[in-house]
């Protein structure tokens, strides 16, 4: 997970692709109880029906740009916390 979370970091692993690697993972490597297992889990679950107007922000509809755009922030920043205690966890 330390991988991935540190090319997500390093802009070398779009955040939605890696999410999704760290999803499938976090199923293996940690509890099902484990707060971090629960809010990569969330986040998933959350952009799922966002992931396209996320990845193609042309093709969304002009009234929703707006709010795509800070729910996409939103997103990142949390991204970005999750691979920071993934990384001092050392998962």
């Amino acid at each position: 997970m330390c991988d991935i979370a540190t090319q997500m970091k390093n802009s070398e692993l779009p955040l939605l692709k890696g999410i999704l690697l760290l999803r499938d993972l976090s199923w293996k490597a940690l509890k099902d109880d484990d707060d971090l297992h629960l809010r990569i889990s969330g986040i998933d679950s959350q952009i799922d029906h966002l992931a396209y107007f996320i990845e193609n922000p042309e093709n969304a509809p002009a009234e929703r740009v707006d709010e795509i755009s800070k729910r996409t922030e939103f997103f990142k920043e949390n991204i970005l916390i999750i691979c920071d205690e993934i990384l001092a966890r050392g998962i």
